[in-house]
């Protein structure tokens, strides 16, 4: 009797009477797929998530133990992954950016008192992030991967138990998090779906927001703003 009433609120919410679920643990092929033993290392089509090679045109990274598809989910926040056929990223709420559709919409100008309920759920980094990153180079915060490390590649699978591998850059897992081709540290970029061919957009956090724009052309549903986008909580 519970459930059947959240389930009449839920179809209240969303504007098109449809019920929004997600999908994104079922969809994550990294636990999966058989891991290369003797190591996995990029090449022409295909990059590597420690040692699970994907496929770069039709999958790609998104936190520390994810690969995903193109056609089902996306990446937002710092590392997280998203089903796009049920939720959006909308960056603007803190560093909590995924949201549902049942929930509300993204706006440029949401009025105060109609943001989507956040605050009691916002993501937090990993608890030595502080500690780490005062020693963490300048350079290191953001990492394009899409090319080899000078010297060649420096490692080809994960370094237990604290440091994980992309596409031959070596990282550890409460630091960086992969975004895409990049490597982000936590606390200073986030992840935004867009860029070339389909990637992703990594933005300075507090600088810039990942918005999705409603009725953008294809391709351009996501862009970064300097003013903060959050989530409009519907009928409000």
């Amino acid at each position: 009797m519970i459930f059947s009433a959240l389930m009449r609120l839920l179809l209240a919410m969303s504007p098109d009477g449809k019920l929004y679920v997600s999908h994104t643990k079922e969809h994550n092929v990294f636990s999966s797929r058989t891991p290369l033993m003797a190591g996995c290392q990029p090449n022409g089509t295909h990059g590597c998530l420690d040692n699970i090679p994907y496929n770069f045109a039709t999958e790609f990274p998104c936190g520390s133990h994810g690969v995903y598809k193109y056609t089902e989910q996306s990446c937002c926040e710092q590392g997280r992954a998203f089903d796009t056929a049920a939720e959006y990223c909308c960056s603007g709420s803190g560093q909590r950016g995924v949201h549902s559709y049942n929930d509300g919409k993204c706006d440029l100008a949401c009025p105060d008192g109609c943001q989507c309920y956040d605050a009691a759920s916002k993501i937090a980094a990993p608890t030595k992030v502080v500690e780490k990153a005062l020693k963490a180079k300048a350079e290191d915060s953001l990492i394009d991967t899409s090319t080899p490390p000078e010297g060649g590649y420096l490692c080809d699978g994960p370094q237990a138990p604290d440091n994980g591998c992309l596409n031959g850059y070596s990282y550890n897992y409460s630091t960086h998090a992969p975004c895409g081709q990049w490597l982000m540290e936590f606390g200073k970029y986030g992840c935004c779906p867009g860029g070339d061919a389909g990637g992703f957009l990594p933005f300075p956090i507090g600088t810039f927001y990942c918005c999705k724009i409603e009725g953008a052309e294809p391709g351009k549903e996501y862009q970064l703003k300097s003013d903060p986008c959050q989530c409009h909580r519907y009928g409000c």
